[in-house]
């Protein structure tokens, strides 16, 4: 309820009618959130209330424009206030960090990316001045001298498991994935890439692959030392949904979903008798 005794319900949001959704969500470290939203205002929440279901604190971010970046980690999580990036910690505490920009701004397992978005028409198109931080502000790694391909494609540029892929523009105008390393080196020369006009063509890194169309080598999983499988098992053109998790991704086909390994196998089912 608006005004209500509940720790997540929204205050002082005006006319409770205004408030037609509450989108909840978890932050991880025991931190719930809700964003309350108008049917009038879709993009800006009315207001977001944190809670720390431990310490049974309250936080509510205190403009509607304010933002959330990914999820709790190491008890941590960055947000923007005022345009200006902060570090919060899970008791609610805020540090200023100082970045090259917040147009773009993903955060994942304590490393945040940065970068300026260029559009075309309302379209991200491609992006510039990409730099990775630790939380204490550092610079991982330097990628301001490309031009990376846009945020929107599905989760670049988002450390899992110590490496983040990304997609570069070369000198000769065509797009080469790599693969970055916590110390901010390529963990293999880039690879070249079919370019890329949409995001079907590219995955998730996860489980330690991303699976992309190589140039002149078809749909390929890629690891994170630069070995290349093909898979008799890829279905359709909808490579953004390929993926993995514990090692094996799903795939509905025409005789039901089948699980692909990040070889390029597939798991054989079992009775036990």
């Amino acid at each position: 309820d608006v005004d209500g005794s509940h720790p997540l319900s929204a205050i002082n949001v005006g006319d409770p009618n205004w408030v037609e959704m509450a989108e909840p969500s978890y932050l991880g470290g025991g931190i719930f959130c809700i964003s309350y939203y108008s049917t009038n205002v879709t993009h800006s929440p009315l207001q977001t209330v944190l809670y720390n279901s431990s310490s049974k604190e309250t936080y509510r971010l205190p403009n509607a424009e304010d933002r959330i970046y990914g999820q709790f980690f190491n008890g941590e999580i960055v947000i923007s206030i005022n345009d200006q990036l902060y570090i919060m910690s899970d008791d609610f505490d805020l540090s200023p960090i100082s970045v090259n920009t917040i147009d773009t701004v993903i955060y994942n397992e304590g490393v945040i990316f940065t970068a300026n978005a260029h559009f075309s028409g309302n379209r991200k198109t491609y992006m510039t001045d990409g730099k990775f931080y630790r939380t204490d502000g550092s610079v991982i790694a330097d990628f301001t001298q490309y031009e990376l391909l846009y945020e929107d494609t599905y989760d670049l540029y988002r450390y899992d498991e110590n490496y983040a892929s990304i997609i570069v523009c070369g000198a000769d105008n065509s797009q080469y994935l790599g693969i970055v390393d916590l110390s901010g080196e390529f963990a293999f020369d880039p690879i070249k890439i079919e370019n890329l006009s949409n995001w079907d063509n590219a995955s998730t890194f996860s489980s330690g692959v991303i699976v992309c169309r190589v140039a002149g080598n078809g749909t390929q999983i890629v690891d994170s030392d630069g070995s290349q499988v093909s898979s008799d098992y890829f279905e359709g053109d909808q490579i953004e949904n390929y993926v993995f998790n514990d090692g094996y991704c799903p795939i509905q086909t025409e005789n039901g979903i089948i699980y692909l390994s990040t070889d390029g196998s597939v798991l054989e089912p079992h009775i036990k008798s």
